[in-house]
């Protein structure tokens, strides 16, 4: 059984003589594909007819310095895809160590939104029709975009500092019903005499980091709430969901070079939109004349994250300890 286990330590330091310098790099790139392609996330074939928004991949990289010399590097690469093969990370990786044979291939990973509206990336899920991008070679043209990505943002590296905090945003509810009688359904009926409520909790927490250049503007900031990016129905249109958005009103505040890492935190049974007083939450969309829930998640997102910017902004700091061990 393969495994993987990448555990990255990002802290500030205390120790008078850690003299380490923070140095960070971005890259932002388009895995759109130009033609169609199965859709994943639901159990039957679709092929998509359109691009309702773009999918992308974001990458941050993160080194260490202690003078001129490399101490540690992390390579994060965030990408709007329902999950990830191993052989698409293995591609990535034997791309850029081509490349850039001095990096350790092994601190690269990739963590996906779960969007349900981007390309199929498991070969045996669907048999794919004539005229339709195969696996393969989405495989191939992903692999080609994040290690180009990659090697970009690894050459663009100067020093900075980071900043974090924790902010607060409803997006996500419980999926699953639990009922009076002891059993329990996803999506189950609540307008019944044996409701009892959700079956499981909801995390409302939302860790942020920011990261800036050395005159203390934001380059970089990765998000994360507990909540998969699949508001958008099953319908045949390629998009990041609520995160396209997230993006585009970050960029607007904060400029378009602005790199945002879009992180699903521990989200198994969660699900975005409302599911107790949707009648009361739908209520309030229209009275902020805001469409449906894409648009609401991303409010609830980006006000969260700006709040958390206004709070830490003044607490970054460039001596930090970093450690990436990857088994």
């Amino acid at each position: 059984m393969m495994r993987i286990i990448s555990i990255i330590t990002l802290w500030l330091s205390a120790a008078l003589a850690h003299t380490a310098q923070l140095h960070i790099g971005t890259a932002e790139t388009t895995i759109t594909p130009d033609r169609p392609v199965a859709l994943e996330g639901y159990f039957g074939l679709r092929v998509s007819d359109g691009v309702s928004s773009p999918v992308m991949a974001q990458v941050l990289v993160l080194e260490l310095l202690e003078g001129d010399k490399i101490q540690e590097r992390s390579i994060m690469v965030s990408a709007d895809l329902v999950h990830l093969p191993w052989e698409m990370l293995n591609a990535v990786r034997d791309r850029v160590g081509k490349a850039l044979p001095e990096i350790d291939t092994t601190k690269i990973f990739i963590s996906t939104t779960h969007t349900h509206q981007a390309p199929v990336v498991m070969r045996d899920n669907f048999i794919i029709p004539d005229g339709v991008m195969t696996v393969e070679n989405y495989i191939d043209f992903f692999a080609k975009q994040v290690s180009e990505a990659i090697i970009k943002a690894c050459s663009n590296t100067r020093a900075g500092s980071m900043a974090w905090g924790l902010g607060d945003a409803e997006i996500g509810f419980n999926r699953r019903t639990a009922y009076l009688s002891g059993r329990g359904q996803m999506f189950g009926e609540m307008r019944t005499p044996d409701y009892k409520g959700p079956e499981g909790a909801v995390y409302r927490g939302m860790p942020v980091l920011f990261f800036f250049d050395s005159r203390g503007d934001p380059i970089a900031t990765a998000i994360n709430p507990w909540c998969p990016a699949q508001v958008a129905p099953g319908n045949r249109q390629i998009s990041a969901d609520f995160w396209h958005p997230v993006r585009e009103q970050l960029k607007k505040e904060f400029g378009e070079s602005l790199t945002v890492l879009c992180w699903c935190g521990a989200a198994g049974d969660q699900m975005p939109g409302p599911r107790l007083h949707a009648d009361a939450e739908n209520r309030m969309l229209q009275l902020r004349g805001i469409k449906g829930w894409t648009e609401e998640c991303a409010r609830r997102i980006v006000a969260s994250a700006l709040d958390v910017y206004t709070l830490v902004r003044d607490e970054r700091k460039g001596d930090v300890v970093l450690e990436h061990r990857s088994d």
